[in-house]
């Protein structure tokens, strides 16, 4: 379990993140995928009681989010607290409500998974596909479900560029992909409402394609370049503390001021060092000639993000600084990725 997704508990028709979980490229549905990746296991809120100092305990208004034993883990896994009304579904009712969207639309299975011990259920479907100047991309909408006490559901819808497999959310005014729901006591309904309605995110869709196509005909030299990947990857702010004349630091601020200032050189050195291999990516694409009709464009400059994205960012905190399986995954689908395509994005739309 140390990649994150519980043991094989990711089913997809090819593997994820390149290395992980059971492939079966004729499953056609999400409770099957749910089934046979081992993600049938059950969600359950229980009360929590305060332990007092003399062994007693009182009972609290909050209940705790637990999954149950599996095949992979055979211990009750503590996923985070919630209130009474918190609701959410269980991993084969997603499975359901999806293979009701694939019987509605056409679209195709993809890919399911679990992150998070177990909290978090991913399931996608191809939906679509499309060429910006001869660079196919293929449409997928994804649900994401995390039941932790503090992470909304979403659904999004997310273009895949098929040539290396990078996830190319966008979030933007022009192109809005992502509709989150809250699990307060309403949400099963508003869930529901989504995605008998799911059809409306095709207008978000041809958005969508407008702005990457648009993105194809812009052209780009080396100084935009640089300027979008600052954009995409800020650097962090100094801490307050280090703002401080030496001077006046004095007993724990002198300890305080020392990791303060290690953990922002690490941020830094981090952020440099995805700076660079956008950079290096757009200068030396191995699957973008110099004739390429793309090349030289701001789409070109954008996957050059996408790949770095999905393939560095979530490093932090994981075994000796390199990206895990569930880090990759994490920060594509819902995390520091995201973030900065869509920072790059909105930066080469807006030239």
């Amino acid at each position: 379990m140390g990649h994150g997704i519980l043991g094989q508990q990711y089913y997809g028709v090819e593997s994820a993140w390149h290395i992980l979980g059971k492939v079966n490229p004729n499953c056609v549905s999400a409770k099957e995928a749910v089934s046979e990746g081992g993600m049938g296991y059950d969600i359950v809120k229980a009360p929590l009681a305060a332990t007092l100092p003399d062994g007693g305990s009182v009972p609290t208004e909050n209940y705790a989010l637990m999954r149950a034993p599996n095949a992979d883990d055979p211990d009750w896994a503590y996923l985070g607290v919630c209130s009474e009304d918190y609701s959410f579904w269980q991993n084969v009712e997603i499975a359901e409500m999806v293979d009701s969207l694939i019987h509605t639309t056409g679209w195709k299975f993809s890919t399911a998974g679990a992150l998070d011990k177990g909290a978090t259920l991913f399931i996608c479907l191809k939906a679509d596909s499309f060429s910006v100047k001869g660079d196919e991309v293929a449409e997928f909408f994804t649900y994401q479900e995390t039941r932790n006490g503090k992470t909304s559901s979403n659904a999004i819808v997310s273009p895949i560029r098929v040539v290396c497999r990078n996830t190319l959310n966008v979030a933007t005014d022009r192109a809005s992909s992502l509709i989150p729901m809250r699990h307060h006591g309403t949400y099963k309904d508003i869930s529901k409402f989504v995605m008998s309605m799911i059809g409306e995110a095709a207008k978000s869709r041809d958005g969508l394609r407008q702005a990457m196509t648009a993105l194809a005909g812009i052209t780009v030299n080396d100084d935009l370049v640089n300027a979008m990947v600052m954009e995409a990857v800020p650097l962090p702010s100094v801490p307050d503390i280090l703002k401080l004349p030496k001077e006046r630091l004095e007993g724990r601020m002198v300890d305080t001021a020392k990791r303060a200032e290690y953990t922002y050189t690490t941020l830094v050195n981090s952020a440099n060092a995805l700076r660079t291999k956008i950079v290096d990516r757009y200068v030396n694409s191995p699957d973008i000639s110099d004739n390429s009709p793309i090349a030289g464009t701001a789409w070109h400059a954008f996957n050059a993000v996408t790949h770095v994205s999905t393939h560095n960012a979530g490093t932090l905190g994981t075994r000796g600084g390199k990206a895990t399986p569930e880090s990759r995954a994490k920060a594509d689908i819902f995390g520091d990725g995201l973030g900065m395509r869509n920072r790059a994005f909105k930066f080469l739309i807006s030239q």
